[in-house]
């Protein structure tokens, strides 16, 4: 097996076990977030298990890295719904935003949440909302974030998307690896799958009903693709030799996989529903790491063939293949920005790799992060965050960057984790 190839394997596999704690570590960047005066959501008539709804929602914002929520107890007045507002008091503390609500139950149990966001300058609304609903609490909480980041910033949020990553323990006998979905800040993990094989090259479908990923069944590399509500598993062919590295095509219909069932690692497009198999890509070089271009047009993907692993673009209708990375000789592990307009990557050099950006169809370069071992990186579906395995302080950790601040969450774990994998936006 060609030396890269099999490093590339084995960096992979290498799970290393730390202890770490659990909490969100928010680093301070230097865009100054918006204010919002937060007047606690009325949840006296909810019963007990909505008491901390203030508390989550707070903290949804705050992790959005654009709001300052500043609650009841420092603000200079509490309107309630229903109640005037004294605009002044908002304006005095530099506040151009006023959040308020309540939480009821309705005579046949669901959760009624009404609320309201204002403009302060202006004085008028930007949300007034008043809807049912049986999510638990945390999902709500996420969602009414979501909504106020769209009505401030005109971008979806993700609050209420998820996120799949791979963890590692160690057993008497060897490692069980868990393929787990997390929240869209990597907490409150439940396993999908659990394998005493390795778990690599997690990706959703387009509609977050499905996700694909590589492991192994019978000693024999394979490729799978489960159905996320029932749990229900298919295992694609497979042959002799890599079948990995799936990527999801944006209109469903095809995995781009790598293949070296002709003898060498290539580029392949397989069909969901005839189940064939169309090769893409055609050189003596390693080529592997397939991901789509948001118009399905192209894939993104790894190669050697020009002395170093590279990203490069593949046209689909006319075959051509483009190298997209000349700075430095280790650029992998790519993925185009929902816009179709920047690549984000793994950048290594003098032993260290970080997450970089670069423009397509531009010159543009530009290192994201400075931690010495980046990688993996994932795009949030409003292309705005990502999503990446390293080590921070001698710690194990998944970590959320913030694109338009620079500002990151690092989320210590107490197992080896890798290849995070951002959902769509998700309608469940």
């Amino acid at each position: 097996m060609n030396r890269w190839l099999l490093g590339c394997f084995l960096f992979v596999c290498a799970f290393v076990q730390v202890q770490a704690q659990s909490e969100i570590v928010i680093n301070q960047g230097q865009q100054s977030a918006l204010g919002i005066a937060y007047v606690d959501f009325d949840v006296s008539a909810a019963g007990g298990e909505f008491a901390e709804f203030n508390r989550i929602l707070e903290r949804e914002l705050q992790l959005t890295h654009e709001f300052a929520p500043v609650r009841s107890a420092a603000l200079l007045s509490t309107p309630t719904l229903g109640e005037s507002i004294a605009w002044g008091d908002f304006k005095s503390k530099n506040l151009p935003f006023l959040l308020r609500g309540a939480i009821q139950l309705t005579a046949s149990g669901q959760q009624r949440y009404t609320y309201e966001l204002w403009n302060v300058l202006t004085q008028e609304p930007l949300i007034k909302e008043d809807y049912q609903s049986d999510h638990h609490v945390r999902r709500m909480a996420q969602t009414i974030s979501d909504e106020i980041y769209e009505a401030i910033l005109g971008i979806p949020g993700v609050a209420s998307t998820k996120i799949l990553y791979v963890t590692s323990v160690k057993t008497a006998s060897g490692f069980e690896f868990h393929l787990n979905i997390a929240d869209s800040h990597g907490e409150f993990p439940q396993p999908l799958v659990t394998s005493e094989k390795p778990i690599l090259s997690p990706t959703w479908s387009p509609d977050g009903s499905r996700f694909a990923y590589a492991s192994y069944s019978q000693n024999k590399a394979v490729v799978f693709i489960q159905d996320l509500l029932t749990g229900v598993r298919q295992e694609l062919p497979a042959f002799d030799g890599i079948n990995g590295a799936p990527s999801w095509s944006p209109d469903g219909q095809y995995l781009a996989m790598t293949l070296s069932k002709d003898g060498n690692p290539e580029i392949y497009a397989y069909h969901i529903r005839s189940g064939t198999h169309q090769r893409l890509t055609v050189d003596s070089a390693i080529d592997t790491e397939p991901s789509w271009f948001p118009d399905g047009r192209g894939l993104l993907f790894t190669s050697d063939r020009g002395g170093s692993p590279q990203l490069y673009r593949l046209d689909l209708a006319s075959k051509k293949v483009t190298r997209l990375t000349f700075d430095g000789k280790y650029n992998a592990k790519g993925q185009v920005t929902p816009d179709g307009r920047y690549i984000v990557f793994v950048h290594g050099k003098s032993g260290q790799y970080h997450i970089a950006v670069k423009g397509v169809d531009r010159p543009l370069f530009k290192l994201l992060t400075q931690t010495p071992l980046d990688e993996s990186p994932s795009i949030s579906p409003n292309g705005l965050f990502i999503a990446y395995a390293t080590r921070n302080r001698g710690q194990n950790t998944l970590a959320f960057l913030a694109l338009r601040n620079g500002k990151i969450n690092y989320v210590p774990t107490q197992k080896a984790i890798r290849e995070p994998a951002w959902s769509p936006f998700l309608n469940f």
